[in-house]
């Protein structure tokens, strides 16, 4: 509630008390020292008014009623208790809560409470102030239908009183802020579709059944609903219930329609069930953030259920603590995730499994992810949210119904999905809302005739019968605004003029245009000024509306005077016509919209007229954006901000070439240009360009295209996202788009050539990663800056990968250059992995250094970065010979799993015998069961290892096994075999049952495989798999990388010869040397 006045406010004008009061408030506030109980202090009455009410003026307080002391020295004494408040109306004051808790624990149950609870009522309207006294009083009601300013008011109330112990709140704290997420919830669909939705949305009878019929908890509204229903729900329980994805254009109602199906849903009492809704308009929800999406869902579904409020917050903040990138992004992510949507599962369903009756359909669990167009402007983004998903998709859960809406339609989904393509409301829901539009104008509309002309504005094609007639919304509310109170026709006759005109007879899309171009003419022809109807069409082909722009582009762009208009030539127009026509045009709302100093047409009407005007007179069409360009690019050059984004518009329209209007967005200093890229054609350089500019994804195909430097600069901007890509041999070629095909404009991007060996690296790629090392370290400057951040980084992946491979660490002397100046967890992963290769070769390091560097490294790491590189932990711990006490327990303290792998699967007794040990007793085969017992014995383990050394070398044998950081190499490698570069593998890992079902992809194969503890024995399967295909090069000089491997079949080769080094490490052999 507080907020102290900041310094820049001007204090010079308060009275000499308020002064004093104020210069102190920034401190601690001063208490004066009192031998008196304040109920016996001159000053009660105020206190008694400031103590029920929130925020005040001290001469606000105790008004009317006579102070011993005098009025001033009173309100000295108030402000000496309080502490200022800032408020939309200025600076006020508030009690402090020592202070005000004192005042109504001496004032409990007494006549001077009620009478100060009275008195304040009228003087203190706010919500908070009425909060407090309605708590003060016992007078407080909450339910759900409370709205949701009442509810925020009374939770500050409730934690305003919390301390005054004779106060009993509405309800608990904690009941109190799930009431109010949810209403949050509630709140944001009925700001879309009204709070009376069932009768404010019409025209979806249809859809709304197919959805509720999909979700199948609302009861069906027909017997043909249910005997329809009921043979949907056998064919799924066949064939599985796949997500159902919900598209339509712009405009149409897609979030109308989900907002109407949500709030029926939740409000569904006697068959409630979790619902959660991820909006992607949202800046806080992003596709790479899996862990505060699933924070998200936990809130939502805790905020409907007070059962699960408990256990759901404790996940939600497990997943939040989950939530920085390098834990996000880290090897242990998707186990992380699993943990945390498994413990969610079983309290949901715990929950549901109590509510439902004997004879009742499993309740659903509802998801609905909208404004998924957003995802889909890259196709990663869709990726990473089918990998959030599939913890819950894979968990053979029946419960779950995945609901998508965007404009962009979307063919799959991880595997096949439901298409409901949206079109627009039924004919006779539009029928509806033209009567209640046309009673608000007050020009009532027979039922008759509103069929009419619903039928007539429908989208018209052959065959189609009324049934299946839809209607735009847009069309609507055009044919609306026709109905204004000023004309002198009624409603029917007014209806019965636009059907005359629409009755051609038209199909198809010229029908459309012809319907649109109709409706706005109509518009056009109701607005008062003349010029400004002359100037409208075709002026709407402009944006961006001044008095300049009037006399230097739309005046010259209008056709000839109009006979009708005397005295008015569009091409003649004088600075004082255009700023009258300009006010004019300001108040045609129905046209345009205020822009700052400047009005905008209106988009909804543009796109609707702007086919017409182009199809109407293609040369005039052309001439707009002529004269637009050259001012706009001419105001832009002169530094107008607003004028750049103009200029590239109508430049883009022009043809102009990806260098004009690259030059136009860079000198323009153009940010957010408003430009809808759906207003050009698919597939065109004004699309394409968007697309650069707007950060989108790009194919190989659509880099090629671009100029060398817009390319480069394109994919140096989009280096984070290709390191997301879960295809990271296309985002290598689109790389190489903008690279050249041998990567030989890498200099001028440095990055971009270490984002393509990371990405290669990946891919199972690594002999064409070590052939890119090695060409760009002798072609990348070595001097600061870029350059030598990517050499750098480029090192450290060469030893990387020359570890793994069984190879020398060939750039070891230039490794030397970093290692001082690498960050400490940077250096500890080098330094470990040099150890591990001087194992398998000599190297030109001594071990006596190295051992050294590491151990200096090792101690500068702190824990939270430990937390979050816990892989690099257990290399420095299996690279010492002698494994220090401190760095093991903080590996036990940090895994909350075990390493994933059965046993006996492997034939590894020692591996059954180090778990006995660990576990204390006989591993269960239920691997979940093993985590659990694990989690158990942590603590305990954990003091053992710092105490006295015991359990190291078991420890040491089970890190071994972890190779969670191969999961998504070999995700990545299987998926390019399987696509088509391995011929009958999919057969083969079929027979050997490492395949979920026939259409599983790579990363449900590696999801499944890791989660049963078969990593390792498919490694066995893929390195016995002989490919009948070559090995396939980016690069030439790849082919001489022995050592390396390129394949599928080869990775796994390299990985199980990893785990025997590894093995070798935990056992302490090979360091005698």
């Amino acid at each position: 509630m507080s907020t102290p006045p900041s310094e820049e406010e001007d204090l010079s004008s308060l009275p000499a008390w308020a002064m004093r009061a104020m210069q102190g408030a920034s401190s601690k506030p001063h208490v004066p020292e009192r031998n008196e109980r304040l109920d016996d202090s001159p000053a009660w009455p105020l206190l008694l008014d400031a103590a029920v009410v929130s925020s005040f003026l001290p001469s606000q307080l105790a008004q009317g009623l006579s102070i011993r002391i005098g009025r001033p020295d009173a309100e000295e004494t108030v402000l000496q208790l309080s502490e200022p408040s800032i408020t939309a109306t200025g600076t006020e004051w508030e009690l402090r809560r020592d202070a005000r808790t004192e005042v109504l624990q001496l004032a409990s149950g007494s006549t001077e409470l009620t009478a100060a609870v009275a008195r304040t009522a009228t003087r203190f309207a706010d919500p908070v102030s009425e909060a407090l006294r309605l708590t003060l009083s016992g007078q407080t009601l909450v339910d759900e239908s409370m709205a949701l300013p009442r509810l925020e008011a009374l939770r500050v109330a409730a934690s305003v009183l919390s301390g005054v112990e004779a106060v009993t709140p509405p309800m608990p704290l904690n009941q109190l802020d799930g009431l109010i997420r949810k209403r949050r919830m509630i709140e944001q669909f009925e700001r879309v579709c009204g709070k009376d939705y069932e009768r404010d949305v019409v025209g979806r009878d249809d859809e709304l059944e197919r959805l509720r019929a999909f979700v199948g908890a609302v009861s069906a509204k027909s017997l043909i609903d249910t005997v329809t229903r009921t043979f949907g729900h056998l064919k799924r329980v066949l064939t599985g219930r796949k997500p159902l994805v919900l598209w339509g254009t712009g405009g149409v109602g897609k979030t109308t329609l989900l907002s109407r199906f949500m709030l029926e849903h939740m409000n569904a009492g006697d068959r409630k069930y979790p619902v959660a809704y991820l909006d992607f308009d949202r800046p806080s929800i992003s596709p790479k953030d899996h862990f505060g999406m699933f924070a998200e869902i936990c809130q939502q579904v805790s905020a409907q259920f007070e059962a699960l409020e408990a256990g759901l917050s404790e996940l939600r903040d497990r997943a939040l603590a989950l939530q920085s990138e390098s834990v996000a992004q880290g090897p242990d992510s998707g186990r992380l995730l699993q943990e945390l949507v498994d413990a969610f599962h079983q309290q949901v369903d715990t929950l549901l499994d109590s509510l439902e009756s004997t004879f009742e359909w499993q309740r659903p669990v509802l998801l609905v992810l909208d404004t998924f167009e957003i995802v889909q402007y890259d196709a990663n983004q869709v990726v990473h949210i089918e990998r959030f998903l599939r913890p819950f998709v894979t968990a053979d859960w029946p419960r779950l119904r995945l609901v998508i809406s965007g404009r962009r339609r979307l063919d799959g989904f991880a595997g096949e999905v439901d298409q409901e393509e949206l079109k627009g409301i039924d004919v006779h829901g539009a029928a509806t809302l033209l009567g209640r539009l046309a009673e608000r104008a007050s020009k009532p509309m027979s039922p008759k005739v509103a069929i009419e002309l619903a039928e007539m504005l429908a989208t018209r094609r052959k065959g189609l019968t009324l049934e299946k007639l839809r209607v735009h919304p847009l069309r609507i509310r055009m044919a609306a605004g026709l109905l204004t109170p000023d004309c002198p026709e009624s409603g029917n006759e007014i209806a019965r003029s636009i059907m005359a005109e629409l009755a051609s007879g038209e199909t198809g899309d010229a029908a459309t245009c012809m319907i649109n171009g109709i409706l706005i003419r109509r518009i056009l022809n109701h607005v008062r000024d003349d010029r400004v109807r002359a100037l409208a069409d075709p002026g709407l082909v402009v944006r961006r509306i001044t008095p300049e722009v009037i006399v230097r582009v739309m005046g010259p762009g209008t056709p000839a005077p109009n006979p009708a208009i005397p005295d008015f030539d569009p091409s003649a127009i004088d600075e004082r016509q255009a700023q009258d026509i300009f006010d004019a045009f300001s108040r045609e709302v129905s046209l345009v919209e205020r822009d700052l100093t400047a009005l905008r047409h209106r988009q909804d009407v543009r796109n609707e007229m702007l086919p017409l005007i182009r199809l109407r007179d293609r040369p005039q069409f052309d001439l707009l954006h002529r004269l637009a360009f050259d001012y706009f690019s001419e105001k832009a050059a002169e530094g107008d901000p607003a004028a750049g984004a103009e200029a590239v518009y109508h430049g883009l329209w022009r043809g102009e070439s990806f260098e004009a209007l690259d030059r136009l967005w860079t000198v323009g200093r153009v940010t957010d240009a408003r430009i809808d890229p759906e207003e050009f054609p698919a597939g065109s350089d004004a699309e394409l360009f968007l697309k650069v500019r707007n950060r989108e994804g790009l194919l190989p195909e659509e880099v090629q295209r671009l100029p060398r430097g817009m390319a480069v600069a394109w994919a140096t901007g989009f280096c984070n996202q290709f390191l997301l890509s879960d295809q990271p041999m296309l985002a290598v070629e689109t790389i190489r788009a903008a690279l050249g095909p041998d990567f030989e404009h890498g200099a001028k991007a440095p990055a971009l050539v270490g984002v393509a060996a990371r990405l290669l690296f990946r891919a199972g790629r690594w002999k064409d990663c070590r052939a890119l090392i090695s060409r760009a370290l002798l072609e990348l400057p070595t001097s600061r800056g870029a350059g030598r951040n990517a050499r750098a980084d480029l090192v450290r992946l060469a030893i990387h990968i020359a570890a793994k491979s069984g190879d020398s660490a060939a750039e070891i002397s230039e490794a030397t250059d970093y290692l001082q100046n690498w960050d400490a967890v940077v250096c500890t992963e080098a330094t470990s992995f040099l150890l591990i290769g001087r194992l398998q070769k000599n190297v030109c390091m001594t071990l006596k250094e190295l051992r050294e560097m590491q151990g200096g490294d090792i101690a500068q790491v702190s824990d939270r970065r430990w937390n979050a590189s816990r892989h690099i932990l257990r290399w420095a711990i299996l690279s010492s010979p002698r494994a220090e006490r401190e760095l093991v327990a903080k590996w036990v303290q940090l895994s909350r799993f075990l390493p994933r792998v059965r046993s006996h699967g492997l034939r590894d007794p020692q591996l059954t015998t180090v778990l006995k040990d660990v576990l204390g007793t006989r591993p269960p085969d239920d691997l979940d069961e093993r985590d659990r017992l694990w989690r158990k014995r942590s603590r305990l383990l954990t003091t053992a290892v710092r105490e006295s050394g015991e359990f190291i070398p078991c420890i040491r044998y089970l890190m071994v096994f972890d190779h969670s950081d191969w999961n998504l190499l070999f995700e990545h490698a299987l998926a390019t075999a399987l696509s088509g570069g391995e011929p009958g593998l999919r057969e083969y890992l079929e027979r050997l049952e490492f395949l979920p079902s026939r259409s599983a992809g790579a990363g449900e194969i590696i999801f499944e495989t890791v989660r049963a503890g078969r990593f390792l024995e498919l490694a066995k399967a893929l390195a016995r798999w002989k490919s009948e295909r070559r090995a396939q090069f980016l690069l030439p000089e790849a082919k001489g990388e022995e050592a390396y491997p390129q394949t599928i079949s080869d990775i796994a080769v390299v990985l199980l010869r990893w785990h025997e080094t590894l093995k070798e490490l935990a056992l302490q052999r090979g360091w005698h040397a």
